[in-house]
């Protein structure tokens, strides 16, 4: 796994200068070790993960948030990738799965909200998401979904067989 963190880190340009492939990965594992006592949350279809982020619906600035999944769709972790303004979170492909890389996750699903209220994908949203997808097809992670959450509704891409 350390060669294929290794790989991935070469491959990525970090922000903020150039570090030691070394020096990264033990702050990463320094910052990803668990105590084994937190309880795994598995994610069988889109309405978990609109459960689990239903308080974005209230958000005044669109957020955007993944989730790196293992193997049996329990969340390794999550990670608020970027906070944009009230219509836009723009963020690379490359900030996106830098940490799903570092966490040996298997696959992601993107979550934001739209202020607005209304969840449907605009133009914007539907490139990014081709944008991640091909990203991820690189490193042989899956994009599982990407959900957006409105005012007491959301939209899956996944189950509207767009992903």
């Amino acid at each position: 796994m350390l060669s294929r963190l290794l790989r991935a880190y070469q491959r990525l340009k970090v922000k903020g200068g150039n570090m030691k492939a070394n020096s990264y990965i033990r702050e990463v594992e320094a910052v990803f070790k668990t105590n084994g006592t937190k309880r795994k949350v598995k994610i069988k279809c889109s309405k978990d993960v609109y459960e689990l982020f239903c308080d974005l619906k209230d958000a005044t600035q669109e957020k955007l948030v993944t989730l790196h999944l293992a193997g049996d769709n329990t969340i390794l972790c999550f990670q608020v990738v970027h906070i944009g303004s009230i219509n836009s979170a723009f963020c690379e492909p490359a900030d996106i799965i830098r940490t799903a890389l570092l966490t040996g996750a298997v696959g992601l699903i993107l979550v934001h909200n739209h202020p607005s209220g209304d969840p449907t994908p605009s133009p914007e949203d539907k490139n990014a998401i081709k944008q991640v997808k091909e990203a991820c097809q690189l490193f042989h992670l899956k994009l599982f979904d990407s959900v957006i959450i409105g005012k007491g509704s959301y939209y899956s891409v996944a189950d509207e067989k767009e992903i």
